[in-house]
């Protein structure tokens, strides 16, 4: 898409699941890290517990912040083994 990465749709050459909403973020610009609070804590294709699990994360881990004009929602970016994945996290399982 040549748009230099930061479209979240190529990292390392592997899809990144992608939360919905309008627009594109730009990955380049955060608002943050922020560290997860406790284990089990769930990454969401969207803002609320109704929608499908990303991943599920342990105590310590750390996320970029995206967004947060979803209150309670945060939008967030992670790494892991298998690459790079975006969607939401509820504020209070993170400190930031």
């Amino acid at each position: 898409c040549n748009s230099g990465g930061t479209c979240g749709v190529c990292a390392a050459g592997k899809p990144v699941p992608a939360a919905p909403g309008p627009g594109s973020v730009d990955f380049s610009s955060r608002l943050g890290v922020g560290t997860v609070n406790r284990d089990g804590t769930g990454v969401r294709t969207g803002p609320g517990a109704q929608y499908r699990l990303v991943r599920t994360l342990r105590r310590g881990e750390t996320l970029e912040i995206l967004d947060d004009k979803r209150d309670p929602w945060l939008r967030v970016r992670g790494n892991s083994a298998s690459g790079r994945y975006v969607g939401y996290v509820h504020r209070g399982l993170l400190s930031w």
